[in-house]
């Protein structure tokens, strides 16, 4: 049996007006090269139907999965 935490974080930064959209985009690409520079292996699923994930990874064998709202 597989054992799952949730863990939640919130961000919120004071940003110039852009659609939503690019604003989502944009973070979710920050978030990436973030986890890479921790070491996490990455990828970026993040779109339309991307199945509420939008980044996969992995770090030490264990599986992440991030969906974000804004």
């Amino acid at each position: 049996m597989s054992e799952y935490e949730v863990v939640a974080v919130v961000i919120e930064a004071v940003d110039v007006v852009v659609s939503s959209v690019e604003k989502g985009r944009s973070f979710e690409l920050e978030i990436v090269e973030l986890l890479r520079r921790l070491g996490f292996q990455v990828i970026h699923t993040g779109g339309r139907n991307d199945g509420e994930v939008d980044i996969r990874a992995r770090f030490n064998g264990i599986d992440f999965i991030f969906q974000y709202k804004n």
